[in-house]
C-alpha cells in the first residue's frame, strides 16, 4: 500500500521534497486509494488479491522505486517548517502534546479494529461480506451474489474500494481473519489526520495546525467508526484530499495539485456511493469558482479533471450498472416530485440535525468551534478559499437533507441509524474552516491575491539573501 503510494506521490511530484507528514499521509492516501482500484481492474480480468497476486505487484513497485531514484524522480521527505509563528520551547512543547493526543487516538483505533470482530451491521452485512466473496471469485467469473436480489441488504450495488482492501488483506494471511483483515483502518486513520495537517499548514503555523489536527481526530463519532470496519472514514480521508489540494489549485494553479484532486475524486467514487455525490458537487464547485473567480485560465485544468476522473472511473461506473436496483436507488428518487410529495419530512429532519450536531458525546466542541470561529472572524469570507469551503460544506448537508426527504425508509429511523456518519463526512470541510477563520490573519500573505502572495515571497527571500 505504501510503496504504490509513494510511487503514485513521486510520479505526481516528480522527485519534490515535501514535509514528511504530508509524504506519508499522501502515500497511505493515494497508496489505498490505488491498491484498491488496482485490485478492482485485476478482478475484471480474472485475478483475485491472493498472496502471489499482492507480492508480485509489491515486486513490480520495488522495481519501479529504483527506476524512479535512478531518475532522480523519487520524492523525499524534508523538514517541516513554520509558517509565521515562533518556535518557543512553549510552542514545541504544545505541539508536541498535539502530536501525543493524535497518535494515542490511532493506539484506542488500532485497538478496536484489531481486538473486535465485525460487530456493526453495516460492517459485516456490507463491506465484510462483499470482501469474502472477492477474495474466493473474482468479478470476472460473475459471482452469484452481487445479482442475488434477496441479498440486497447488503446493498449489491456499493463500491469496492474498502472490501478489496480488506479483501488483500486476507489473501495475504490465506484465511478469513475479521480483526486482522481491519489491520489497514488505523493507518486510513493516522492518514486522515496527516493529510488534514497539510491542509491546515498551508494557512497556519504548525502548532495551531496540529491542536486543531488532535481536535478533528478526536471528534467522538471518528473515533467511533475509526476501528469498525465500515468505509466511512476512509471516505472522510479522500474527501479531505480532495477539499485540501482543489482550494490549493485554486489558489496557486499547480497542475500537480489537481492531480491529487483527481486521484483523490477517484477514490471517493469507488469507496462509498456518497462519493460519486461529492465529486459531482466538488466538481461544481471548483468550475464556478474557476469560471467567475480570478483563475478562468484553470478552467482548462477543469477540463483535465474531469477528463481523468471519468477515465479512471468508468470501468466500476460500467460494471455497476448491470447490477440489480432495488427499491433504494437514490439516483431514481432524487426528483422533484419526491421532494415536493415528502418536502413535510423537514420538520423532523432538520430537528435532528441540530440535535445530533449539538450532542456533546457525538462531536465534542467541533461544531461550537465552527460557530465561534465564524463569528470571529466574519472578515475571511472575502477569502476565495474560505467562500469555497463553505459552498461544499453547505453543498454537502443539503444534499444529505435530500437523501433523507427522498429516503423509501422511514426517516426517523434512518435518521437514528445513519445520520451520525454522514455528518462524519463533513468534518475536514468543518476543520478547515475553523483553521482558515481562526488564524489567517496571522498568516504573511493572508489575503493576497496569488500573484501578489508569489511577489512577496520572493521579496522576503530577496531581503533574507541581503541580509546574509
Amino acid at each position: 500500500m505504501l510503496l504504490l503510494g509513494h510511487v503514485l506521490v513521486s510520479a505526481v511530484w516528480r522527485g519534490e521534497r515535501r514535509p514528511l507528514g504530508e509524504l506519508a499521509g499522501l502515500s497511505a492516501t493515494l497508496g489505498a486509494g490505488g491498491l484498491g482500484v488496482l485490485f478492482f481492474w485485476l478482478s475484471l480480468a480474472g485475478l483475485i488479491p491472493t498472496r502471489a497476486v499482492t507480492l508480485s505487484i509489491g515486486l513490480v513497485l520495488l522495481v519501479a522505486h529504483a527506476v524512479l531514484w535512478r531518475m532522480g524522480r523519487l520524492s523525499l521527505p524534508m523538514p517541516m517548517s513554520p509558517a509565521g509563528a515562533s518556535t518557543t520551547t512553549g510552542n514545541r512543547i504544545m505541539t508536541l502534546a498535539a502530536w501525543t493526543v493524535v497518535a494515542l487516538l490511532v493506539v484506542v483505533a488500532s485497538v478496536h479494529a484489531l481486538g473486535l470482530p465485525l460487530y456493526e451491521w453495516d460492517g459485516f452485512a456490507i463491506w465484510g461480506m462483499k470482501a469474502k466473496v472477492l477474495s474466493t471469485e473474482s468479478l470476472r467469473a460473475g459471482p452469484t451474489y452481487f445479482h442475488d436480489v434477496s441479498l440486497s441488504y447488503s446493498h449489491l450495488d456499493y463500491p469496492l474500494l474498502v472490501p478489496f482492501l480488506t479483501a488483500g488483506a486476507y489473501g495475504m494471511m490465506g484465511q478469513f481473519h475479521e480483526q486482522l483483515g481491519k489491520v489497514y483502518f488505523p493507518l486510513l486513520f493516522l492518514a486522515f489526520g496527516l493529510v488534514l495537517n497539510t491542509g491546515l499548514r498551508w494557512k497556519l503555523d504548525s502548532l495551531r495546525a496540529g491542536m486543531l489536527t488532535a481536535v478533528a481526530m478526536s471528534v467522538p463519532v471518528l473515533v467511533r467508526w475509526a476501528g469498525a470496519g465500515t468505509a466511512d472514514v476512509a471516505l472522510a480521508l479522500y474527501y479531505t484530499g480532495m477539499l485540501c489540494y482543489s482550494i490549493r489549485w485554486l489558489d496557486e494553479g499547480n497542475l500537480r495539485d489537481l492531480l491529487i484532486v483527481m486521484l483523490c475524486t477517484v477514490s471517493c467514487i469507488f469507496t462509498k456511493s456518497e462519493g460519486l455525490a461529492l465529486s459531482l458537487i466538488q466538481v461544481l464547485g471548483l468550475f464556478l469558482f474557476s469560471a467567475f473567480g480570478p483563475g478562468k485560465q484553470r478552467l482548462a485544468g477543469m477540463a483535465v479533471l474531469v477528463a481523468g476522473v471519468l477515465a479512471l472511473s468508468l470501468p466500476w461506473l460500467v460494471w455497476s450498472g448491470g447490477l440489480p436496483r432495488t427499491h433504494e436507488n437514490y439516483a431514481a428518487n432524487l426528483n422533484l416530485a419526491n421532494v415536493f410529495a415528502n418536502w413535510d419530512r423537514l420538520r423532523v429532519i432538520l430537528p435532528e440535525f441540530a440535535r445530533q450536531v449539538t450532542a456533546w458525546e457525538r462531536w465534542g466542541i467541533l461544531w461550537v468551534l465552527l460557530a465561534f470561529s465564524t463569528i470571529c472572524g466574519w472578515r475571511r469570507f472575502r477569502e476565495r478559499h474560505v467562500a469555497v469551503l463553505w459552498f461544499f460544506l453547505i453543498a454537502h448537508l443539503g444534499l444529505y437533507v435530500l437523501i433523507f426527504i427522498v429516503t423509501p425508509w422511514d426517516v426517523r429511523e434512518l435518521l437514528a441509524s445513519a445520520l451520525d456518519r454522514l455528518i462524519l463526512h463533513t468534518v475536514p470541510a468543518a476543520v478547515l474552516l475553523i483553521g482558515f477563520h481562526w488564524a489567517l490573519p496571522q498568516h504573511p500573505t493572508a489575503g493576497m491575491t496569488p500573484a501578489t502572495a508569489q511577489a512577496a515571497s520572493r521579496a522576503r527571500r530577496r531581503t533574507s539573501a541581503h541580509r546574509r
